[in-house]
């Protein structure tokens, strides 16, 4: 738990510096049909999807942490993160693939931040 505190704060650190622009690049910048064929010429894209994801889904929560402190709880089997992603794309092959990890993103539980609800 610690871990994962410390690396929220990093990235709300990054957050607050970074400026407005968003550039899409890496895995979410392709196409989820691309990413579809990709996977059956090599099915350990998935790992790489999810890193992908996982990346944005933390430094969303970031960004709506440091505006109202509420998060999107992520605490979510993984196989239940890559259904949602898989899911999304298939019935989506030409959007990008960010547009399944926003989808997903959606999904996750909103939740506010509560000093008296963390241990230290």
């Amino acid at each position: 738990m610690t871990r994962i505190v410390c690396v929220a704060i990093g990235l709300l650190l990054l957050a607050t510096t970074a400026k407005a622009e968003y550039v899409i690049s890496g895995l979410g910048a392709k196409s989820c049909g691309d990413l579809a064929n990709e996977y059956r010429r090599n099915p350990s894209i998935e790992t790489e999807m999810l890193v992908w994801a996982w990346g944005y889904w933390s430094g969303a929560n970031a960004a709506i942490f440091e505006s109202d402190k509420s998060y999107r709880d992520l605490d979510t089997p993984v196989e239940a993160q890559k259904q949602s992603l898989l899911i999304y794309c298939d019935a989506h092959p030409m959007a990008m693939f960010v547009m399944a990890v926003k989808d997903a993103y959606s999904k996750f539980p909103l939740k506010k931040y509560s000093p008296a609800s963390t241990s230290r």
